[in-house]
């Protein structure tokens, strides 16, 4: 895992981490598939 990486998750765990984006589709964007995918690195 890259550094970067682990420390978001390391954040995520121990906390909020807020995701900011700028698409203007609310269902489909990078911060919804960056929430997908550290939710299943958390578990």
């Amino acid at each position: 895992m890259k550094p970067r990486l682990k420390q978001l998750v390391n954040e995520a765990r121990s906390g909020m981490v807020t995701l900011v984006y700028a698409a203007r589709d609310e269902q489909h964007n990078n911060a919804i598939a960056l929430k997908e995918y550290l939710e299943r690195l958390i578990q």
